[in-house]
């Protein structure tokens, strides 16, 4: 063999035997490579998860955006449907034209006038519970995500004439006997009406808006008799009794959502003129502030509806769910002596609040704020801590659970009134300033930044006969008003108040100078009004804020 040949024989050899002794990748290249490919996988989920959450976010926001959207356009659709044909005040109730009414909450405004005021008629209690001054969780701080959110608007509309309201009723069934038209039965249906009685409102984080149709007295006293009649025959729905519960007001609006008042102890439906008279409509409530003369019978308070310690400031009104319970009586002002109304009875005066605040279970600090929107809203004592329902007067009805609300999540629901005065929107009576420069609070009805007709509460005026009258406690409350307030004390005192009844016309156009006792609370038009709602996602953690600008001269 030559030498060439042994050498490359020799060469093939030894690479044999190195390949041969090569048994697979080294203990440091198997972890270089399985650490690589972890950070390879962990950059990805990383990349995955940020995708996969900002999608969720997005989402979570275009629906709270279009929730927020289907609002404005249903308040924007009420507004633009409203039965008056202009808001001012004194409405003639033989018009028979409904009301409005806007309600500035007392904080805000109020807040600014009372603190630092030594003759202020609240209480340190009293005026810490401000729904204006909130918290950041765990911190005695104020949060600017919330805003203003205890204003109230009522009123009634027309509906367009290709979508009516609807309601739930007991639809009676007719057959005609010897040519008379007979209630023979009765079946629950969604009712439709051209005219309804509209309140929104907001508890906690919650808007709501109650719809409560406007229908013929016949009609429902009819129906109440199709009800009787469900009853004997053992409908499941219907427990013995019901009947005669609902024709006192108790259940009532577990059957039916529509506007009612009282007459004699009895359930009867509302016209558009009863609903001028404030006593008539939904969430009317009985001040403690009483109204001299007090030996006028059953006007003690009547136009008080929302005083300090009215139910309507601490939970606003009753939501569906509540007022369908037969602890609730449809029609009885609230605060009344009537015992058949357990709200009234339990509300005359804030409840206790609860542990999930900021001072445990005692009242707050006054001028220190104390409930959290974003984490504990519903913090009143005896409340559910998720929907804010007074527990106490539920009875189990779950069917009716959220079906008044419009909208969640609510950190503002700001309600503003054109001042042709000084050309913005405004708070009623948030004030104005003076030739010193210093903010002023009137009484001047002329003045949407004044407190109104009945100024500040414990001030006093001459009646037309000379009686001298303390103020009620009605400030910051627009209204359309009516005759009615000065009508009935002339029918119920006219010994008393020395007035002429002929004085109001039975129809017609009605001044405030025809009222010289019980003027509305504010005399000058509301042409414009102004509300802004803002609402968050617990989710995302993103805000979001509309502005709803209505033109009341233009329906």
């Amino acid at each position: 063999m030559s030498l060439l040949r042994r050498k490359a024989s020799f060469r093939n050899k030894i690479f044999r035997e190195r390949q041969s002794g090569r048994r697979g990748y080294t203990v440091l290249e198997i972890l270089i490579a399985v650490t690589l490919m972890l950070m390879l996988m962990f950059g990805v989920a990383v990349i995955f998860n940020r995708v996969g959450s900002s999608m969720n976010d997005t989402m979570s926001t275009m629906e709270m955006t279009n929730s927020l959207r289907n609002a404005k356009n249903r308040l924007n659709a009420d507004l633009k449907t409203l039965t008056v044909p202009e808001v001012v005040a004194p409405r003639n109730s033989n018009d028979n034209d409904g009301y409005f009414c806007y309600i500035e909450g007392m904080g805000g405004s109020y807040d600014r006038v009372w603190y630092g005021n030594s003759g202020k008629p609240f209480t340190t209690a009293d005026i810490a519970y401000d729904s204006d001054r909130t918290a950041v969780s765990g911190l005695l701080t104020p949060d600017n995500t919330a805003g203003d959110t205890d204003d109230i608007l009522m009123f009634t509309a027309r509906a367009p004439s290709d979508r009516k309201f609807r309601g739930r009723f007991i639809q009676p069934v007719y057959t005609y006997t010897n040519g008379q038209q007979v209630v023979t039965g009765g079946k629950q249906i969604i009712l439709e009406s051209e005219y309804a009685e509209i309140v929104w409102f907001v508890r906690g984080t919650t808007l709501y808006r109650r719809t409560l149709l406007i229908v013929p007295d016949k009609l429902l006293q009819d129906s109440f008799n199709a009800l009787q009649i469900l009853e004997n025959n053992g409908n499941a729905n219907i427990t013995s009794g019901t009947t005669d519960n609902v024709r006192l007001g108790l259940e009532f609006f577990k059957y039916y959502d529509v506007s009612v008042h009282l007459n004699n102890g009895r359930i009867v439906a509302n016209t558009l003129g009863d609903l001028t008279d404030r006593g008539n409509r939904y969430g009317f409530w009985n001040s403690i502030y009483t109204m001299n003369p007090t030996s006028v019978p059953g006007y003690n308070n009547q136009q008080q509806s929302h005083g300090l310690y009215g139910a309507w400031y601490w939970l606003r009104l009753p939501t569906l769910q509540e007022s369908a319970s037969v602890k609730f009586r449809a029609g009885q002002p609230f605060g009344s002596s009537d015992s058949g109304n357990w709200w009234a009875e339990q509300l005359s005066a804030p409840a206790a609040i609860t542990d999930n605040v900021l001072t445990s279970d005692t009242a707050p600090i006054a001028g220190q704020p104390f409930i959290d929107f974003w984490n504990a809203p519903n913090c009143w004592a005896g409340t559910d801590v998720d929907s804010g329902d007074y527990t106490a007067i539920l009875e189990g009805d779950e069917a009716l659970y959220n079906q008044d609300v419009i909208l969640t999540n609510v950190l503002s629901f700001n309600i503003k009134a054109w001042d042709e005065n000084t050309s913005q929107y405004v708070d009623l009576g948030q004030g104005t300033l003076d030739d010193s420069n210093n903010i002023y609070y009137g009484t001047n009805p002329l003045d949407l930044r004044s407190f109104g007709y009945y100024g500040l509460p414990n001030k006093t005026r001459t009646l037309s006969n000379g009686t001298i009258l303390t103020n009620p406690f009605l400030p910051c409350v627009y209204d359309t008003w009516s005759e009615k307030y000065q009508v009935y004390c002339c029918n119920r005192n006219e010994a008393t108040l020395n007035m002429d009844e002929t004085m109001i016309p039975l129809n017609g156009k009605l001044s405030s100078e025809m009222l010289p006792d019980f003027p509305p609370p504010y005399q000058v038009a509301l042409k414009g009004l102004q509300v802004e709602i803002r609402i968050f996602d617990p989710r995302s953690k993103n805000i979001r804020n509309i502005t709803i600008e209505a033109d009341l001269t233009k329906k």
